[in-house]
């Protein structure tokens, strides 16, 4: 466990880093010419990015709930893992999207009300973010040749997100950046969580 705290600290220090070379506008000529000269629309462009999308992994994620109460009447480490990993995610991104309030390229006037203002924002990258730590976290349960497969998607749905011109490269770097700090938290917080469940007598479903 002492290890996922040392890398938690380093990747929270990665992070800053990136953010505090993004915040400076060091990177806005970079992510004007990325955002200008890479871009494709297309369908496969935009499945690989959907299979990132907090909606598909959460259906994805119910599937696999269905599946293990299925087989076992309960959860699995795994798959509570997996929606443990969703949450700290979906938390993070949110929180950051909110105090860091970079726009989208093409932003125009900041939309009324919170879901609005979430998508609109776009420092870092939540799809960026999700596909690393679930690649992390999947890659690091199965091993070769899987983690290899799972790191490529994670890539390829980092690159979709500048080709499809939703987000600057720079979001898309602190994206994942912060997809590290998302899969050693998830680690950090599950035998917390696990804990917390027995004591309010929900350790039925794990």
């Amino acid at each position: 466990m002492g290890c996922y705290y040392r890398r938690l600290f380093y990747s929270l220090a990665v992070f800053t880093l990136i953010t505090l070379v993004v915040l400076s506008g060091l990177t806005r000529g970079l992510d004007e010419y990325a955002y200008e000269h890479f871009r494709a629309y297309n369908n496969l462009v935009d499945l690989i990015t959907e299979t990132a999308s907090i909606v598909f992994l959460g259906v994805a994620w119910l599937i696999l709930v269905a599946v293990s109460f299925f087989r076992s009447r309960r959860l699995g480490k795994l798959t509570f893992k997996l929606g443990l990993l969703l949450v700290v995610s979906a938390v993070l991104d949110a929180a950051l999207k909110l105090v860091f309030r970079i726009p989208r390229p093409g932003g125009g006037a900041v939309p009324e009300g919170l879901l609005q203002e979430l998508e609109f924002y776009s420092y870092p990258s939540g799809h960026s973010t999700r596909a690393v730590a679930i690649s992390l976290l999947l890659g690091g349960e199965y091993g070769y040749p899987w983690n290899i497969l799972l790191y490529t998607w994670a890539t390829a749905v980092c690159l979709t997100r500048v080709l499809l011109g939703v987000h600057w490269l720079s979001d898309v770097v602190g994206g994942a950046a912060a997809g590290f700090i998302v899969y050693y938290a998830t680690e950090i917080l599950d035998t917390p969580v696990r804990r917390l469940l027995k004591l309010i007598h929900l350790d039925f479903i794990l």
